[in-house]
Order: structure tokens, then sequence, then C-alpha cells
């Protein structure tokens, strides 16, 4: 299998493969598509080397299955790659697993430092919160990562940051796997206990999230690349940038793990200005993992807007058509009753038979042209649970086709993922009384979208605030009223979620 992967191929009869996103040490992740709920996803491809032994390939695949348990176990947290599902794919004798994870719309933290530099401190700050959150959930769940390292960190286009990667990682509860290499993991980011073959908990994700965040803020590792092993005996080069950052970054090298501080001790250590405000409303926390609400519109009302409206159009011209071309066409009256004979110079009689008989017919065919496009018309989706709401909106027919890359392109549904831990609130609001309903969101000011992201997505800026990111099309039986996430919205967004009366005019 591995070596007939390419675009299109369909992994566990559901998932298309349309791109490869890049490679690890343990696989490739791809963007795929699920035509089920009309989204995409990304899918890690277990890559299993011909001339591995029976003994080592059979420890990729356990670690592969493990990498998903791990992940699983945390797909509540905001800030940590959601696993969807695990699909076992035949490749020889192996039963090889793909990964099934939330696609987020973004770039790496290592993509970002090589196109565009280091960050500024403020920046830093925000991404050092948001992994500290990440690890304390991990380590609460008795899971340790042990490669943070900036490609494993992504930043999502809504301002999100997200810990991904779990495929080295090692919990309390797992069996122990036999491997020829003594060290696993990116050497420029590994602690030094673990160069000794120490026992690792929490505090190697401590070291090298250290590492990250020098690497993000000054632009080079704080330790010489060309001595894998220097974390063990050479001191952090000097910092230039990391300002009030500094003391953290510090504490977090330290080389004893017993002096590094612990997740609470750190984030103390993020000075207030560069800090944003917890938000003490946390309501996707409360929700069961793994529940969503999915609202979409019925196949059969689809279809039946569109051979309504379809035959509507057809019956009106040809009504019109068959009229006059029946009255220039015959000379004598056709339409006669016994005694009662509809006659005139006008050709009335032969208008009102020619207007019924193709007016019938076009609006028959037109109303069976339509029943079938309507059959084949995808609906909007939209998703909500506790990570957040996925808008999913669909643009043309669902057309593939290659790339000059070889890429697949598709030209169909196009979704993006609001998470709650983003916003400062979500509402249905009509945005003129006699409008349909529509969606509004406030972010906050750390995760506000760029105008790239809002272009992308259609969303449109709200008067008085905030934007305006999914109408309800009353032209288009594709779009979905958002009046029926209201229920939906109080359970999962809490009290992110307003009432409109309760938002005042602009």
């Amino acid at each position: 299998m591995a070596a007939e992967t390419r675009p299109g191929t369909v992994i566990g009869g559901r998932y298309t493969l349309t791109r490869p996103l890049g490679a690890g040490g343990f696989g490739q992740v791809w963007q795929a598509h699920d035509p089920v709920l009309g989204v995409d996803v990304a899918v890690k491809q277990v890559r299993l080397d011909g001339a591995l032994p029976d003994e080592a390939r059979a420890e990729l695949l356990a670690r592969a299955a493990r990498e998903a348990r791990h992940a699983a176990r945390l797909r509540d947290h905001p800030h940590i790659v959601t696993v969807y599902d695990v699909v076992e794919v035949d490749e020889g004798p192996w039963r090889v697993p793909w990964i099934v994870m939330q696609w987020v719309d973004g770039h790496s933290l290592a993509e970002e430092l090589k196109r565009d530099g280091p960050l500024d401190p403020e920046r830093a700050a925000r991404v050092a919160e948001s992994l500290l959150g990440a690890l304390d959930a991990a380590h609460r769940a008795g899971v340790v990562h042990r490669d943070v390292k900036p490609a494993n960190v992504l930043l999502a286009a809504d301002g999100s940051v997200l810990l991904a990667d779990f495929g080295i990682a090692v919990a309390q509860t797992d069996p122990r796997l036999t491997r020829t290499t003594l060290v696993i993991g990116s050497p420029g980011y590994m602690a030094p206990e673990r160069w000794q073959g120490a026992e690792s908990d929490g505090r190697v994700d401590l070291f090298s999230l250290g590492v990250t965040l020098y690497e993000a803020l000054e632009g080079v590792l704080p330790f010489r690349p060309e001595n894998p092993t220097a974390a063990l005996t050479e001191e952090p080069r000097p910092m230039e940038r990391a300002g009030a950052l500094a003391p953290l970054l510090l504490a977090l090298l330290e080389k004893d793990p017993a002096r590094r501080p612990t997740v609470d001790a750190a984030r103390k250590l993020l000075t207030p200005p560069s800090r944003p405000p917890e938000r003490k409303t946390k309501p996707w926390e409360q929700v069961p993992p793994g529940e969503s609400v999915t609202v979409a519109n019925k196949q059969g009302g689809i279809a039946g807007a569109y051979s309504q409206a379809a035959g509507k159009i057809g019956g009106y011209a040809g009504f019109g058509i068959g009229g006059v071309l029946a009255a220039l066409t015959f000379p004598d009256p056709v339409l006669s009753l016994g005694s009662l004979e509809l006659v005139g110079d006008n050709h009335l009689g032969h208008a009102a038979l020619g207007a019924a008989v193709l007016g019938g017919f076009l609006g028959f065919v037109c109303w069976l042209v339509g029943l079938i496009t309507g059959a084949r018309a995808k609906s909007d989706v939209l998703t909500l649970d506790a990570h957040g709401l996925t808008v999913s909106s669909w643009r043309g027919d669902q057309q593939r086709g290659l790339a000059e890359d070889g890429t697949l392109e598709r030209h169909g549904a196009k979704s993006f993922t609001l998470r709650w831990g983003a916003l400062e609130r979500i509402a249905v609001e009509h945005p003129k009384e006699a409008e349909p309903a529509a969606i509004a969101v406030w972010f906050r000011p750390a995760d506000e979208p760029s105008a790239a992201w809002r272009t992308k997505h259609g969303a449109e800026g709200r008067e008085g605030g905030g934007l305006w990111v999914y109408r309800d099309d009353a032209t288009s039986p594709r779009t979905v009223n958002p009046e029926r996430l209201r229920d939906a919205l109080k359970r999962y967004a809490g009290g992110l979620y307003e009432d409109p009366h309760d938002i005042p005019d602009p």
C-alpha cells in the first residue's frame, strides 16, 4: 500500500487523500477529505521500510496504535490536535493503522520561523501559554510527549496554538517497547536526562519547551547544533530578544530536572503584559468526549426545492413560448367543444392550447432535471462539539482534478473551525429584519483572524463589531438555517452564546 499511496487514494473506504503535508520519523501526514461530513481531515500513514526486520516493523505499528490512544485520551483539550478515528489498511501481511486527525487550517511554528523569522515576545508568550496548557493536560493524564519542537506546534489561521504528534509519547500504563536504538527523539530538543538513559517524566517536555521557545524568540537553538549532546555540558547561548521571557527560558533549560519549574510555576513566570487573561468560563470542558451535533438539510428537501424552482421556470417559459408559437403557426381554430367553438382573428384558441401543451411539457422536463440535480446537490454542514463550531459550505459541484504539481484539487466544500477558546462570544442574529439568520462571532483580541483568513472563508465585518461567519441564503436550498443551532450553542458554547436580544444595537 505504501508504494501505491497517491492523491485520490481512498483510505478505509471513506477518506480520500488530496495532498501530502509532510513526513516525520514514523510516518507521513496527508490532507484528506471526509465525504460523509463534508470536511477535510489529516491522516497519518505509518511508513514501513521494506528492509526493516519483523521486530522493528511490529514496533512501529505498536507505536502508531499507541499514538492514537494517547491523543484520543486528550481529545477534549483546545490546544491538542484531536484524533477522530483509526483505520487499518492491509499492507502485505500487516494491518497498518492510519490515524485520522483534526485538519488544522494553518502551518507549523517551524514553517513560520523559517518564513518570517523569530516571534516577538508577546506572541511567544501566547504560544507558551497554550503549550503549557497542553502539556499540563497530557501530564495529568499520565502521558509524556517526548518530542516537543517547532515542527510539532501548529499555528491555526484562527489564532489557536495546538500540540501535535504523540508518535513517541509514553504513558504510565504502556507496555515496554524494545528497540535497538537507545534514544528516540529530536536531538537538538532533548533533555539531558534522556541522553543519559534516565526514565522520562513530564520534566523532559518542559526542557524541550524551553528549547522550542528559545528558538522561536532568538532564531537559533540554545546549544550548538553540531554537537547533539551539547545540552549535557554547555550553557545556553546569551539571549538578545527574549526580554521578560528570559527567566522562564533559563528555568526551563535547567540541566537538573529537579530544578525545572512545574507547569504552574512556569505559568507564573509569564509576565502579565505578555500573557493573555485567563478565561473563567470553559463550557467545552464540561461536554462529554466524542459527542457532537451535526445540522444539515435533508437530501429530499434539497431535491424538492431544486425541482420546484426548475419546474416553475420551465412551465412559465413553455407557457409563453408555446402560446406565441401556436398563435403564429396555425391559421384555423383547433379548439371546439360541440356547438362551442373558440374562434377569433387573434388566434386565442391556438395560443391557449399551445401554451398549455408546451408549458406542461417543459415544466415536467425542467422539474425532472431539477430533481436529478437536487438529488446530487450537497447540503452545507454545521457541526458543534466540545472543541468548537465547524462550518462546511459547498461551492459548486464536488469536482476533482490533478493540479500542476500532481496533487488532487477539489472544488467543493470549504470548511473551517471556530474553536471556543478563541472566541469571546457567539450569537445567531438577523442582519436585517427581513433577512434570514446568520452566525456572528467576536474573537478574543489575541486570536483575531487575519485578513487573508476572512477573505478565504467569506467572513464579513458586522456593524458595531464582530464578524458574520455564516449566512442562510433563502435562494439556495444548500444553506442551513442557523436558528437550528440555538439549543446546541447553549449546551456547547455555554457563557459564550448570547441571545440577540441581549446584545446592544450598534
